[in-house]
């Protein structure tokens, strides 16, 4: 049978590795060799002359190769090994791997910069990925710090100059190799039986011609001395007991911990048509269902593919892109090792309709010499039966070795294959394209003569590292490959690890693909371009969104898209470690993919000139605008009544003798948080009317209401009645700060009834000093409203001690217990609060008064229409409490102290409905609205307590206060950290 001439389109560069040191397997490699089969070529690394001829003539020239002798081995060794920042900009992914290794302990040393912590992933990963800590535990122990070993080969190899000088360079490498020694010396012995210097060093020293003494050091070429260095990094990485890390894996974006976070392939069938792995290396792999075709000796093609595919994470040996995946072998090279078009389309057939399931991508590390996609590749994918079994199977090509960039249009026709498919060239480890890789050019699949710019042969093409990359020899041990042989298994695995985190995409081949090159880091000219399509393979953005805002979250009542997905404010309600997430989808031709992100990155960021950055902040403010003394028209020490937010305005009195009123007017500060217009009244007021005959009160104004609807001696502060501080009925706090009226009415001499109303509507912002103009705080984030009706009854109980009960209902109109939203996460629909508030006054001397409140409330949510929120069925309670005593004469008359210990709102048990659309059959990705609940029970008890101390000055003109807070903190107030505030304030009037 007539054979048409197709290569694997490779070369492969060999270096085979066993625990008792490196043993090179040697073979032809001659024109005629190299004519028939491209697949397996060996090389002793010992001289890269025999393999390549001339560096020049295969490679262009070394300096083409690795950029330069400085950049691979001289310099700082950054492109390759020294500064790994070039080789694969490994600092960003996996720690600092500077000078080699740099420090192991950012790479295996404690895994979370490589195989746990996920934050930059898609923000909080934490718990939608697990910690993957137990799949690697901690190696610290093993691993220590390899800075001894690996230190920096800038030293090493300091520059090419160094080369000049035999007495250093034989110092660096009698370090380097005492430094192994230390390293591995135990694990070599334990291994292998030998010695570290028998099993390895002496092998490797007597392979490169080196004497012991190292005396001819410096007949050593550089780029020996570089691959003795990397055959010395191969080798000792045996007696690790963990997988062999490689340059490849930063490059793309790829780890194992990332695999396994979005299931490694599993359920994904994979065809790959090469050669047949042997069975000692069948052990390597987890799933083998098909192995058919053409078997001959020593074929190591077909598993170093598979390897880079599929091979297990064991801690042995290479690993990888997705582990899991499922592969089937067709092999159409016969004993001359090489094929035609037939066997190649009777190769993917085979694949197409394998009887335990279709293949779902399809690798092609095969082609034709001077093509990067061959005219007679139509007769492949136009095949009836591929056509008919492969219309849901991405395929991925790669380009081939000979270093051309196709110019030859390829009359296509109607097959639609070339929309899922994806061909594969190589870079080096600098991120250049190789001198042999195929570069797409301006070739264009035709229809009738026509090119429609989509067709271009550079949009069905990208890039992957292809030299030197560590893979299987197919007999248990490990090689160095090059070509783009190696490049295309990192676009397959990669479209594994994407169908298997989205197993509806097996039957979208076309979007996956588009999933792949879109995805892809941009090389060469902006945009898609001739050398290298859509650029580098980029794993980790392939699992991630292509453009965030084209997210949207889908509600019961509408879709929000993610620019405009709002969050929540700070405040008592916190999604925070509720561990419940939102689901995001990205809609991408005729499907989609979701996206789940926990909850807890859904705090609003607001304008950080209207947002107080910390609680402490927030209290230094508030005491340092405060009165903290109550004063009367005329101000003497005698006058000094307290600690209160009023002062004493004026007042008078009307009606006849028998019915007189009483009115007195109090001004009070505002809230330092208030936002007022630039020409406000800066201050609030309280209006009271008494009636002589009667006793009956009545208050009426604009302010705090909480003030004067508490009814209790020693909690006249604003913070005491403060959602975040305060205990003191904070629910009624809530609705206070607007217009308020309410009536006191005597029953009889012990016992006082009232009621009262109150509202309130605040701007999340400030105004602008500057301008005038008013600016918010959070974007999309409503005013908030809020109104209450309180009942209140007062008890003597005796002349030393009076109780209070009240009863208070809060309407919020657009919050939930004091917490906005936006977007999603909108609450204008409101909560109503039921509240019952009990407290106590207790005049123990004259000078000493205690003062305790309690607060229990229920919460049930409103109709939250847009949001993905909602108050369960069972509603929310929550409990607030204060204790303060004030002490009269401590150091003098006038002077007073105030302590007080307050539990601020604090949630006792509740949830929030969460409730989008979301993937509910992952299979199909049939897609369903579904119902989690973020329970917002707080495990900690939040405590603030405070000392206040304040004395007249100059004869009443003057005064000095003192303040101390404790504030044992949470997440949304503190970050979960205690804060100590301390602080003074003097006044002085002239």
């Amino acid at each position: 049978m007539t054979k048409a001439v197709l290569k694997s389109g490779v070369a492969i560069v060999a270096l085979s590795m066993s625990h008792t040191g490196l043993a090179f397997a040697q073979g032809g490699h001659d024109d005629a060799a190299l004519a028939k089969y491209e697949g397996i070529l060996y090389t002793n690394y010992g001289s890269l002359d025999a393999f390549y001829g001339s560096l020049d003539a295969f490679w262009g020239s070394l300096d083409a190769f690795y950029g330069s002798l400085d950049a691979f081995d001289g310099g700082r060794l950054n492109p390759h090994y020294g500064n790994l920042d070039a080789f694969g900009d490994l600092n960003a992914q996996y720690g600092s791997l500077d000078a080699f290794y740099g420090s192991l302990d950012a790479f295996y040393g404690n895994l979370d910069a490589f195989y746990e912590h996920l934050d930059a992933h898609w923000g909080s990963l934490d718990a939608f990925y697990g910690n993957l800590d137990a799949f690697y535990g901690s190696l610290d122990a093993f691993w220590g710090s390899l800075d001894a070993f690996y230190g920096s080969l800038d030293a090493f190899y300091g520059s090419l100059d160094a080369f000049e000088t035999p007495d250093t360079l034989k110092k660096d490498i009698r370090a380097l190799v005492k430094q192994s020694r230390e390293a591995f010396g135990d694990a070599v012995k334990a291994e292998t039986g030998q010695s570290i210097d028998k099993a390895i060093f002496r092998p490797l020293m007597k392979k490169y011609g080196l004497k012991p003494n190292l005396s001819n050091f410096h007949e050593l070429k550089p780029q020996d001395a570089a691959l003795m260095v990397i055959e010395l990094n191969d080798t000792l990485m045996l007696f690790t007991g963990l997988d062999h890390v490689d340059h490849w894996m930063g490059a793309i974006g790829w780890s194992p911990s990332l695999s396994y976070e979005v299931g490694a392939g599993e359920g994904v069938r994979i065809g790959i048509i090469d050669t047949l792995i042997s069975e000692a290396a069948e052990e390597n792999f987890n799933q083998i269902t098909t192995a058919k075709g053409f078997r001959a000796e020593n074929q190591q093609h077909g598993a170093a593919v598979a390897a880079l595919i599929n091979a297990n994470h064991d801690g042995y040996g290479v690993m990888g892109v997705a582990p899991e995946a499922a592969l089937s072998f067709y092999n159409p090279f016969d004993e001359t090792l090489t094929t035609n078009w037939q066997d190649v389309t009777r190769a993917v057939t085979k694949a197409a309709r394998e009887s335990r399931g279709n293949a779902d991508v399809i690798n092609l590390s095969l082609g034709t010499p001077g093509w990067t996609l061959h005219q007679d590749w139509t007769q492949v994918f136009a095949n009836n039966v591929i056509r008919r079994k492969a219309s849901d199977v991405v395929f991925v090509k790669a380009a081939g070795n000979s270093g051309v960039a196709q110019s030859e249009d390829i009359e296509w026709g109607k097959i639609d294959a070339h929309n899922r498919l994806l061909i594969v060239g190589s870079v080096n480890p600098s991120g250049e394209i190789s001198a042999f890789s195929n570069r797409p050019g301006d070739a264009c699949l035709l229809t009738k003569g026509v090119c429609e710019p989509e067709n271009l042969l550079m949009n069905r093409f990208l890039v992957a590292p292809g030299e030197l990359l560590l893979s299987s020899d197919n007999a248990g041990g490990v090689t160095r490959v090059t070509g783009t042989s190696f490049a295309a298994p990192l676009v397959t695995g990669a479209v594994a690890l994407v169908q298997g985190n989205w197993p509806w995409l097996k039957s979208h081949p076309e979007e996956t693909a588009d999933i792949i090159l879109q995805s892809a880091t941009d090389l060469g000219d902006p945009g898609v371009d001739s050398t290298y399509g859509w650029g580098l393979l980029n794993v980790d953005a392939a699992l991630e969104p292509l453009d965030p805002n084209n997210l949207t979250v889908q509600t019961a009542n509408g879709t929000v898209s993610y620019a405009s997905l709002g969050g929540t404010t700070n405040g008592v309600i916190s999604l925070a470690g509720s561990g419940v997430s939102l689901t995001f989808i990205e809609t991408i031709g005729e499907t989609y993919r979701d996206f789940t992100v926990e909850l807890d990155g859904t705090s609003l960021e607001g304008d950080p000139e209207a947002v107080q950055d910390t609680e402490t902040e927030a209290y230094l403010s508030s005491r340092a605008s405060g009165t903290t003394l109550s004063l009367s028209q005329t101000v003497s020490d005698s006058q000094f009544l307290g600690f209160t937010d009023g002062l004493y305005v004026g007042g008078g009195t009307f009606g006849d003798e028998k019915s007189r009123w009483l009115l007195s007017i109090e001004a009070n500060r505002h809230a330092p948080d208030q936002v007022l217009d630039i020409d406000a009244v800066p201050f609030q007021t309280t209006s009271t009317l008494v009636n002589n005959e009667t006793g009956l009160t009545l208050r009426f104004g604009q302010g705090e209401s909480a003030l004067n609807f508490s009814g209790n001696g020693t909690f006249g502060m604003l913070s005491d009645h403060d959602v975040q501080t305060g205990g003191v009925n904070p629910l009624l706090g809530l609705a206070s700060g607007g217009t308020f009226a309410s009536a006191l009415i005597p029953v009889d001499n012990r016992l006082v009834v009232g009621v009262g109303i109150t509202a309130t509507t605040e701007r999340q912002g400030f105004i602008d000093a500057a301008s005038g103009e008013f600016r918010a705080s959070f974007a999309d984030v409503a005013d908030y409203q809020a109104s209450a009706i309180n009942f209140h009854a007062r008890y003597l109980l005796s002349d030393r001690v009076d109780l209070t009960t009240s009863y208070t209902q809060l309407h919020e109109t657009t919050g939930l217990l004091g917490t906005q939203g936006a977007g999603a996460f909108a609450l204008e629909g409101g909560a109503t609060t039921d509240a019952v508030s009990l407290g106590a006054d207790a005049f123990l001397h004259p000078s000493l008064t205690l003062s305790a409140s309690a607060t229990f409330g229920r919460t049930q949510g409103g109709d939250f229409d847009q949001s993905v929120l909602s108050v369960a069925e069972d509603g929310l309670t929550s409990t607030a409490f204060q204790i303060t005593a004030e002490k009269l004469g401590v150091f003098g008359k006038a002077d007073r102290l105030r302590a007080s210990i307050a539990q601020p709102l604090h949630i006792e048990n509740g949830d929030l409905a969460v409730t989008s659309m979301q993937v509910i059959d992952r299979e199909t990705g049939e897609l369903g609205l579904v119902t989690n609940h973020a329970s917002l029970d707080q495990d900690a008890r939040r405590m603030v307590s405070e000392l206040l101390y304040s004395r007249p000055l100059a004869d009443g003109r003057g005064s000095m206060s003192a303040f101390s807070q404790l504030d044992t903190g949470d997440t949304a107030t503190t970050g979960g950290e205690m804060v100590v505030t301390n602080g003074m304030r003097f006044t002085i009037s002239f």
